[in-house]
């Protein structure tokens, strides 16, 4: 069963402002029967860890995610686009006073630190006053 509920909408309502005053607000389905334990959770699938060298050296384990399906072989080096082999893999990233203004990996480097500036202040380390 379906309920329908037809009022004001309220002072804290987040719907004040979106909705006129009087509007059909359509409610939740009432579950007949017996409670439930609440939506079923799915098992997470463990792929095993493949240990064969000689498989590891010539296939590219775990890409291929169908159950059925073999793992997808590597090719020779030549048949790889060149950018592959110069690409920049170091690490720790350039900080965005390192980058370029107003490029978009500026700024993306930016919202990186800021997020981690927050995390950084909301963790309990920081709350703790200095020895």
């Amino acid at each position: 069963m379906h309920g329908f509920v037809m009022g004001k909408v309220g002072i804290c309502s987040p719907l004040r402002g979106l909705v006129s005053p009087f509007t059909v607000i359509r409610g939740m389905a009432i579950k007949k029967g017996g409670g439930g334990k609440g939506a079923a959770m799915e098992k997470i699938k463990v792929f095993p860890v493949e240990k064969d060298t000689k498989k590891l050296v010539s296939h590219c384990c775990g890409l291929n995610y169908k159950i059925d399906g073999e793992e997808v072989p590597l090719k020779p080096r030549e048949e790889y686009p060149d950018w592959l082999w110069t690409m920049n893999m170091d690490r720790p990233l350039p900080s965005s006073e390192d980058l370029t203004p107003n490029t978009i990996e500026y700024y993306e480097r930016l919202r990186e630190e800021h997020k981690e500036l927050l995390a950084r202040r909301r963790s309990k380390e920081y709350m703790k006053p200095p020895k």
